[in-house]
């Protein structure tokens, strides 16, 4: 009977050192690992800003195989909204709330019941490539038991933020185009021009035919060129017309004839990059200029256009060929 007294004491202390410790526990917890990953920082950010890129490198996504991933809100950036259920680790969501290009993106974990947490990455220029920093915060952890348990929790989430970066550096590092992005002030230019429409695999052929068109009435009435030749597209869909316009920039406002036009390409703010290559690989570098253009709160004001700085008229190896793509923006 005195054992038993002697044993209810022990377990009573225990009982309140562990309730009077858990007190003084944090009831936050600070997990950070970094790596330095040789490649621009628009590269790696990109792959963290897309959530849908996250399980090519993420290795929460190895322990919980089970989960069913899901996803809300725009494809990248503010809003963008990853969700998680059915797994080990319970049901979930993680939602971007702060997205700076290309230096910091700051993400919200909603755990349902079990609590939240707030994710933090920051990119940072250096002299080998980026060092990238992602600090996850764990918050309003629970008394007694959730303080407890901050004492293992970077023990098992450090090892996979560690490997996470690991995924993420060879990811990026493989990743060997990526197009350079600018934005510009575009005078705006006079131009002669047809406006016409073709299926998608007909266009090559189309342009011939405008291009063959433009260059007899340039020619005929001794018309100035200033510039090379162009395409604007006013729509673009797989299976449907493509409307498009092709036309060469003039030194001053001819007159048209027919469906020769005299038009222009506006002046005004544009994002821009070149393109490398065949026509065929032109989705990349449109690709990133969407991207760039949602990540900088861009608004598209009019329709793209291509000027053919280097084509095949004039170069047979396509590898060569370059392209300069414009979006007018506000």
């Amino acid at each position: 009977m005195k054992a038993l007294k002697v044993i209810g004491i022990i377990i009573l202390i225990i009982i309140i050192l562990f309730l009077v410790i858990g007190i003084f526990l944090p009831s936050k917890v600070i997990v950070e690992e970094s790596i330095t990953i040789n490649q621009k920082p628009n590269v790696v950010f990109k792959q963290v800003n897309n959530l849908k890129n996250r399980d090519v490198w993420s290795a929460y996504k190895e322990f919980d195989t089970a989960s069913i991933i899901t996803f809300e809100g725009p494809g990248l950036g503010v809003g963008a909204k990853y969700i998680w259920t059915g797994g080990t680790m319970g049901d979930g969501s993680l939602t971007i709330v702060e997205s700076v290009p290309y230096s910091k993106i700051r993400s919200s974990f909603d755990f349902s019941e079990k609590g939240g947490a707030e994710e933090i990455w920051t990119f940072e220029e250096d002299a080998d490539g980026v060092k990238v920093i992602w600090q996850t915060t764990i918050i309003d952890l629970s008394y007694p038991f959730g303080r407890w348990a901050s004492l293992f929790v970077n023990c098992m989430m450090k090892p996979i933020q560690k490997k996470g970066l690991e995924n993420l550096q060879n990811v990026c590092e493989k990743i060997i185009f990526y197009p350079e992005i600018t934005e510009e002030y575009f005078e705006g230019q006079n131009t002669l021009a047809i406006k016409d429409s073709a299926f998608m695999q007909d266009i090559q052929q189309k342009f011939g035919e405008l291009y063959g068109e433009l260059m007899g009435y340039i020619m005929r009435y001794r018309i100035q060129i200033t510039g090379q030749p162009y395409a604007k597209y006013y729509s673009w869909e797989p299976d449907k017309m493509v409307v498009l316009e092709t036309g060469f920039p003039v030194a001053k406002k001819y007159k048209g004839k027919g469906r020769i036009i005299a038009t222009e390409l506006a002046q005004g703010n544009v994002v821009t990059s070149t393109h490398y290559g065949p026509y065929s690989s032109s989705e990349l570098t449109y690709m990133a200029i969407d991207e760039y253009i949602i990540e900088f709160g861009k608004v598209i004001d009019g329709y793209p256009w291509e000027v053919y700085i280097i084509d095949p008229s004039n170069e047979p190896d396509s590898s060569k060929w370059e392209t300069k793509i414009y979006f007018p923006v506000e």
